[in-house]
C-alpha cells in the first residue's frame, strides 16, 4: 500500500511536517490508480508534490533532498 511505497521512497522521513499530508494524498490517488493498472505500472514511486517543487530551491534543504532522491516515472495527471 502507499505507507510501504512511502517508506521506500528515500528521504520521505526528512520532509518538512506540511508536506507529509501532500505525500499521503498523493500516495493513495497513486494507490487507487495503480489498482487499475498492470503489475509492472503498479511500482511507481510517489511522485512529488507540487508544493515540494515550489517550496524550496534550496539543494540543503530537506524538501529539495527528497525530490532529488525520488525517482519520479510518471507525472500525476
Amino acid at each position: 500500500g502507499p505507507q510501504a511505497w512511502a517508506r521506500r521512497s528515500k528521504g520521505f522521513r526528512k520532509l518538512p511536517k506540511e508536506f507529509e499530508s501532500e505525500f499521503k494524498k498523493e500516495a493513495e490517488r497513486i494507490r487507487k490508480k495503480s489498482s487499475k493498472d498492470p503489475p509492472m505500472q503498479a511500482k511507481i514511486e510517489l511522485p512529488e508534490p507540487k508544493a515540494l517543487a515550489t517550496a524550496s530551491t534550496s539543494a540543503e534543504s530537506p524538501a529539495a533532498e527528497a525530490a532529488t532522491d525520488t525517482e519520479v516515472i510518471e507525472e500525476p495527471s
